[in-house]
């Protein structure tokens, strides 16, 4: 969390004053080079113990972060496809029950991957639930 706000406080700011515990402290730094765009896109990606992942506090959160990496994503790609551009509502129904995406706080993912466990089950006739 201490180095993602410090990123975060990089790209947002031209001159940051800052401290925490893992790297000595910046008194009026200047941030160069600035970014070419009004804001440098950050996509957190994650890996490692189940907690490494949790940062937005409540579903809603959780997908507003995601969205704009996904919907810059899948609209450039549906371009040169010939598609169009991607929206929210196509996003949120991902994002729901029977949506692929697994967003939102540990007890709806889990939920959720529980939900497609159970209907991947292959009973012992081999019959697919």
């Amino acid at each position: 969390a201490e180095r993602l706000d410090l990123l975060l406080r990089r790209r947002d700011e031209t001159t940051i004053t800052w401290a925490g515990r893992l790297r000595p402290a910046l008194n009026v730094q200047e941030v160069y080079p600035r970014p070419v765009q009004a804001k440098l896109p950050i996509w957190l990606g994650v890996g490692g113990t189940p907690q490494s992942c949790v940062h937005a506090d409540t579903n809603a959160a959780a997908r507003d972060a995601f969205f704009p990496g996904w919907a810059h994503m899948f609209t450039e790609i549906g371009r040169a496809r010939g598609r169009s551009r991607v929206t929210r509502a196509q996003f949120d129904a991902m994002c729901g029950p029977d949506g692929a995406f697994l967003i939102g706080d540990p007890d709806t993912v889990r939920a959720k991957m529980l939900a497609a466990d159970q209907a991947l089950l292959i009973d012992i006739s081999g019959t697919l639930h």
